[in-house]
């Protein structure tokens, strides 16, 4: 059986097409996860709140996770601006210095407290 040449071109083209649509494919999911949830790793340095002491009065010179607690709720919750202390560099160090003390007093008026009175 002999195929003509025009039925070859045709073969070609359609091979051509088929094999750019692969190109193509393989190119666009290549680094797409199919099917793959990931999973954020909480920030270790960052205690979870059930561990913290809520009752435990923080005042100027106390240093502990607590501290980073409350550094944490001035901010997000007060809007106060910390500084660029801590490792992240956003005011959260867990060091209840001067600049927390400025802030806990422009937030809440007091120059020490509890996390449960926050």
């Amino acid at each position: 059986m002999q195929v003509n040449v025009k039925d070859r071109k045709t073969q070609l083209i359609i091979g051509g097409i088929v094999v750019g649509l692969g190109v193509f494919i393989y190119f666009l999911f290549k680094n797409k996860p199919l099917g793959v949830e990931v999973m954020e790793i909480p920030d270790q340095t960052m205690p979870e709140p059930s561990t913290l002491d809520v009752n435990l009065v923080l005042k100027q010179g106390s240093e502990n996770p607590e501290v980073a607690e409350m550094q944490r709720i001035l901010i997000e919750k007060y809007g106060q601006n910390l500084g660029t202390f801590g490792d992240n560099q956003d005011g959260i160090d867990g060091i209840f210095g001067s600049v927390t003390l400025a802030g806990l007093l422009k937030a809440k008026g007091v120059g020490q407290i509890a996390l449960k009175d926050l």
